[in-house]
């Protein structure tokens, strides 16, 4: 299963996002109700385990220990919604990038190919491919539909992360988790 590091939305902010989801999930987008169980939050990076290897969760609580001790807590500006393409799409909130979150994210690439575990990372989670957002629903065959649920939402968002997570998905279970503090 997939090990993730994730930055986490704080309470006051998720609160908004959680408002969109409970939106679309009363649109009729069901796949958006899996986001539930776990905090919402922008991916890091999400490294495939061998599970024969266990160095990946290994390096994954490793560099969020170290990362979270660094970093202080970011500011993230939600500004508009997005699409990736394909079908179904996925629709989620794009933020407005931020240098801090840029650096954070590449500082973790470079180390997962430190420490040979390059090729275990996500494509779409690779520095030069990272697309920072926030999901709000993953199979989306409407995506009007999907638009069409969220007008009025009133944009920017601007949320806080306050945390680094190490994350197993589907279901999401916490590993662990790692206040920002630098």
């Amino acid at each position: 299963m997939p090990v993730a590091i994730t930055l986490t939305v704080d309470e006051e902010g998720a609160g908004a996002v959680r408002e969109m989801w409970t939106r679309l999930t009363e649109a009729g987008l069901e796949s958006t109700a899996r986001n539930f169980a776990y905090r919402p939050h922008v991916t890091l990076a999400v490294l495939n385990e061998d599970e024969t290897d266990g160095r990946v969760e290994e390096f994954a609580r490793a560099a969020a220990r170290e990362l979270g001790g660094q970093t202080p807590p970011l500011r993230l500006t939600l500004a508009s919604l997005a699409v990736f393409p394909g079908h179904p799409a996925v629709l989620f909130a794009a933020p407005k990038p931020t240098r801090a979150l840029l650096d954070l994210q590449a500082a973790l690439c470079e180390r997962a190919e430190a420490k040979g575990l390059g090729a275990h990372q996500t494509p779409h989670t690779r520095a030069e491919a990272f697309v920072p957002h926030v999901t709000l629903c993953e199979a989306v065959e409407d995506v009007g539909a999907a638009l069409g649920a969220l007008a009025g939402t009133e944009w920017p968002l601007r949320l806080s992360l306050s945390s680094l997570d190490v994350v197993r998905f589907h279901p999401a279970t916490v590993l662990e988790s790692v206040p920002l503090t630098g």
